[in-house]
């Protein structure tokens, strides 16, 4: 049995090393933006207790827990070195702002995967680490979800301490595309800081005053100066959280959701520790990689030809499955609840992603779930279950 295959970040970061050595002489140079550009990224500055807060902590010293969760941007890829990632030069600015502070971040961001994931691992692979500060970065990822995963995210970070501050960054595609509108809403209702790199970059992209490939290695991926430019937003506006007055929302409940939260106390279940009750055809088989780079450390594989069903025993309202599901793979595969078809996915009824909500709203109480692929076509990649998300 093979091993799935997995990009690591060494060989991102490799491939991004030789794109950035080819890049021209105003690439290089790029990474300044003009005041009016800066000023369009600094979209509000929110309720400023929270960041007051952390900030007197640091400056009598002690440990400050940095948190950043999101895509492939936030990951790092594709600058030429982690150092020169926008995380690295924020949790840079933080130590360089308050020297009696130990500054350490918690980087869950995992590539190519959107807030439907985040909401499912925050708990486990996020929270548990006792943060004090979060960014949140899945604009450019979300495409594939509605705003209630990223609402219930925002929802449970918030919720796990009244005293964890939280921001939210927007990154931008080459196009001017991104799922800003409907995440902005969401920080306004919360009372967050937010910044925009699309809202700086764009208008400069449009006017020709600075190219894409000044910024950008590919249609989305900042290059080192975009990297730069991303990490010299976030801190201007953490320097003006510092300068502002505090706020009043010390200790204060949350609202009511604005578009939902029935992601917000999800639990994730890795394929090691799921229930099965019908395996054959299927191996549990450990990943090239483990998190955060890839999806998970281990995954139910299914074998070459194989058409019989992964079934599994599980307990809640609600279900999201998490697949190894490549984008050429045009077989049909059917995600089933109690033995009736709950989601069938082909190439022409949604796009091939890996994080799918199966089905929410069912009687609380114990469920099954089976996960099978119908092979009608000649190509037949990797195929497998990472795990699940549980709604309770």
């Amino acid at each position: 049995m093979s091993k799935v295959p997995v990009m690591k970040r060494r060989d991102l970061l490799a491939i991004g090393a030789m794109l950035a050595a080819t890049t021209s002489l105003r690439s290089a140079q790029a990474g300044q933006l003009s005041d009016r550009a800066i000023e369009r990224s600094q979209l509000s500055l929110g309720d400023t207790s929270r960041f007051k807060r952390i900030f007197a902590r640091a400056e009598r010293g002690g440990t400050i827990r940095l948190g950043f969760i999101g895509g492939s941007i936030t990951a790092g890829a594709i600058a030429s070195a982690p150092a020169n990632s926008y995380v690295e030069r924020v949790a840079d600015w933080w130590q360089m702002s308050f020297p009696k502070a130990r500054i350490e971040t918690v980087n869950a961001a995992i590539g190519g995967t959107g807030s439907l994931y985040g909401s499912l691992r925050v708990g486990q692979d996020f929270l548990a680490r006792d943060l004090d500060a979060v960014i949140i970065e899945f604009s450019v990822n979300d495409a594939w979800t509605d705003q209630e995963p990223f609402e219930s995210l925002v929802r449970h970070i918030l919720a796990s301490s009244p005293d964890i501050a939280v921001m939210l960054l927007f990154m931008v595609y080459d196009h001017g595309g991104n799922e800003q509108d409907w995440q902005q809403k969401i920080g306004a209702h919360y009372k967050l800081p937010m910044v925009s790199f699309r809202d700086a970059v764009w208008p400069e992209l449009q006017s020709g005053r600075i190219k894409a490939a000044d910024i950008l290695v590919d249609i989305v991926h900042p290059n080192d100066a975009g990297h730069r430019i991303t990490a010299d937003l976030v801190t201007t506006q953490l320097s003006r959280l510092q300068k502002a007055e505090a706020g009043n929302a010390s200790g204060a409940a949350l609202p009511p959701p604005l578009y939902g939260d029935r992601f917000q106390n999800a639990r994730w279940i890795g394929a090691s520790k799921l229930k099965q009750t019908d395996h054959d055809g299927w191996t549990l088989t450990k990943t090239d990689d483990p998190p955060p780079h890839s999806l998970g450390p281990d995954i139910w594989l299914s074998e070459p030809g194989v058409e019989t069903p992964l079934s599994l025993a599980w307990e809640g309202t609600g279900l999201v499955a998490v697949m190894w599901l490549e984008n050429g793979d045009g077989n049909p595969v059917t995600l089933e609840i109690d033995g009736r078809p709950a989601q069938v996915i082909t190439t022409e009824t949604q796009p091939r992603r890996n994080v799918v909500t199966v089905a929410l709203d069912l009687p609380k109480g114990k469920h099954s779930f089976s996960i099978s692929r119908k092979l009608g076509i000649d190509a037949r990649p990797p195929f497998g279950l990472y795990g699940i998300g549980i709604i309770p």
